[in-house]
């Protein structure tokens, strides 16, 4: 059993349950696990968090390489773990051959890897970029 960091209430978290873990990526309760009922609380200021982080960006471009490739990392782990947590979900859009559903895991999917694949390319073009500032300095030294 899991207790919610905000209120302290034991979640039983469990596939026949129904209760649902929150586990919020920003704001104090950062990878911390809370219910629902306090999810549902903080959810407005969560969004703020999250819109006051991405405006802050300039873009999909990050300074600092590490960052860029954790960034990546994180994306294709999200990916993977909703590929691999569909396995229910896929066989019930089998069965029941729900092509709205299909879509929209088919597209959520290809939102993800296009993000990732834009943040591999800035890093890629950065270390090309990088290489080629050090060839021109060897070839033409100052």
């Amino acid at each position: 059993m899991v207790s919610c960091a905000r209120c302290g209430k034991e979640i039983k978290a469990g596939l026949l349950s129904g209760a649902k873990v929150w586990t919020p990526h920003v704001g104090q309760f950062k990878g911390k696990q809370i219910c629902e009922d306090c999810y549902t609380q903080i959810k407005p200021e969560l969004g703020k968090l999250i819109q006051e982080e991405m405006d802050s960006r300039p873009g999909p471009i990050i300074d600092d390489d590490a960052r860029l490739k954790g960034l990546i990392g994180s994306i294709l782990n999200n990916y993977e773990k909703s590929l691999k947590g569909s396995k229910l979900a896929t066989i019930g859009l089998a069965l029941t051959d729900d092509r709205a559903m299909w879509n929209v895991s088919l597209l959520k999917g290809i939102g993800e890897l296009i993000k990732a694949s834009m943040y591999y390319d800035e890093l890629v073009l950065r270390k090309l970029n990088a290489i080629h500032e050090e060839l021109t300095r060897a070839n033409h030294p100052q």
